[in-house]
């Protein structure tokens, strides 16, 4: 069986339409429309996508199969495409259903994605002690590419109510999974990839924390980012770094960010009557809705009352 299709969206909702997405959270970190777009091509046993962002997001996402997936990025504003000047790194995930995986994604990144489900995988001897991490493998990654942008061609131009012929869509996937293959003998050895891993878990981990502390106090008592260090036992600097490395901005802007989601959330939640965005600002901790209003508009392009309107919309008379 085939299927294609394509997927925009300007709304950060819309990041979990797609199929097969399984999006647990997704913030949207720079201000202005999400610029979703997404291709995806599902043939036997492999699914390939790519997805083009052009506001900086945070994704979260949990697991729903096993399998093997590749996310190599193809372009972005610090590298305008792949080759020996630009990124070439790939994050390989051996994944099972309970992985949890976090990423950020910088603002107009195009990222193509490969799945692999685990008894295709099996059957490949792909072995799940690979490291997470591939680099220094342009030539391999330039051939997957070249297969993956083929295999989403012919299925575009062959999409409709038939899935079309079996064999072409082996056939795309096999050349697929060969570069794949060159993709993963291009690995270094786990313990290097361990070894490359730490910082950037050290780093993850202080921006976990640090959300967990601004998310349990109260709106008029909000730790400060010297208080935040202390109370994690770090430096500030090393608490900048940690969160310019995960979301590209210093720690007060992405913790208000992260406000605004909850709120954005707890407003679409709502039953669209009188006082719900006061409620739903209440409910996310915060007690100035002036201010409130003036940065959700800056950040969503939209005040609140308008998105409370097309929840009214949705619901119906």
């Amino acid at each position: 069986m085939r299927r294609y299709g394509r997927l925009r969206g300007d709304d950060i909702e819309s990041i979990c339409d797609g199929p097969d997405l399984w999006v647990d959270d997704a913030q949207q970190l720079s201000a202005g429309a999400l610029g979703l777009r997404v291709e995806w091509a599902h043939l036997p046993g492999l699914s390939v996508y790519v997805f083009r962002y052009g506001a900086a997001l945070r994704i979260a996402t949990e697991c729903v199969a096993d399998g093997v997936i590749l996310n190599l990025c193809l372009a972005s504003d610090s590298a305008p495409r792949i080759g020996p000047s630009s990124i070439d790194e790939a994050d390989v995930h051996f994944q099972s259903r309970t992985d949890h995986l976090d990423d950020s994604v910088p603002e107009r990144t195009e990222v193509l994605a490969v799945h692999v489900d685990a008894s295709l995988a099996r059957e490949l001897g792909w072995s799940d002690e690979r490291p997470a991490v591939v680099r220094g493998c342009i030539g391999a990654n330039r051939g997957l590419v070249a297969a993956s942008r083929r295999a989403l061609e012919v299925c575009a131009r062959l999409a409709g109510p038939s899935d079309g012929d079996h064999g072409v869509a082996l056939a795309l996937r096999d050349s697929i999974l060969a570069r794949l293959g060159d993709v993963l003998a291009a690995c270094g050895t786990p313990r290097q990839a361990a070894s490359d891993e730490r910082p950037v878990r050290r780093a993850y981990d202080l921006v976990l924390s640090t959300e967990e502390i601004d998310a349990a106090a109260p709106a008029d008592a909000r730790p400060s980012v010297p208080e935040l260090a202390a109370h994690l036992d770090v430096s500030q600097s090393t608490l900048h770094r940690a969160f310019e490395r995960w979301t590209g901005m210093p720690p007060a802007r992405y913790l208000g960010v992260r406000r605004l989601h909850r709120f954005r959330r707890a407003l679409l939640a709502e039953v669209p009557v009188r006082g719900a965005i006061t409620r739903a600002a209440i409910a996310s901790g915060y007690d100035h809705l002036g201010r409130l209003s003036a940065d959700y508009r800056r950040h969503f392009g939209e005040s609140p009352s308008a998105t409370l309107d097309r929840v009214t919309r949705s619901v119906g008379p």
